[in-house]
């Protein structure tokens, strides 16, 4: 999910330039506004996903990560631990054009948990039926998050804006 601010990649460029203590600073605080949908998301992953969905790797084994697949099996804590912030940055010639943050499963239980139910097999509709997704198939735990944290982070972003563009003017 995402939230995007007018100019603030300008700002951002111009910041790393002139001032980078208060890019450094304005960044922190970006990415502490994010953390409150990190952690509503995290509060919605379950302990368990599915009965039976254990050890299971890509190439099709249940013999966990020595089987020669990466673990594709559902552990609550460690879906919940994989729920990060992450950069977003796009530069064009060396001027950055666009910046924020993302909030992202970063595991594959996690990312499975999020996005499965879009297809009619057996454990798609069993995942659907037991945790049920958002309407329009949107992640289960970030969509909701992202809804119910942002009020507040968008007061964190705005803040922290106005307290950089105050330093800059300075």
């Amino acid at each position: 999910m995402r939230v995007e601010v007018e100019g603030l990649g300008r700002l951002v460029n111009q910041l790393e330039k002139f001032s980078p203590e208060v890019s450094k600073v304005l960044k922190t605080e970006l990415k502490q506004a994010a953390t409150g949908v990190v952690k509503a998301a995290r509060g919605l992953y379950p302990n368990d996903g599915l009965s039976n969905w254990g050890m299971w790797t890509a190439d099709g084994s249940r013999g966990g990560q020595n089987a020669g697949g990466r673990d594709l099996g559902y552990i609550g804590g460690m879906a919940r631990r994989g729920v990060k912030v992450a950069t977003n940055r796009y530069r064009r010639a060396g001027v950055t054009t666009a910046f924020g943050y993302d909030v992202v499963s970063s595991t594959p239980m996690g990312a499975i948990y999020e996005l499965m139910g879009a297809t009619g097999a057996v454990m798609a509709r069993n995942m659907n039926a037991k945790h049920p997704r958002p309407a329009g198939n949107k992640p289960r735990a970030i969509f909701p998050a992202y809804y119910a944290a942002m009020p507040q982070a968008l007061e964190q972003i705005e803040a922290a804006i106005r307290k950089a563009e105050q330093e800059v003017g300075r």
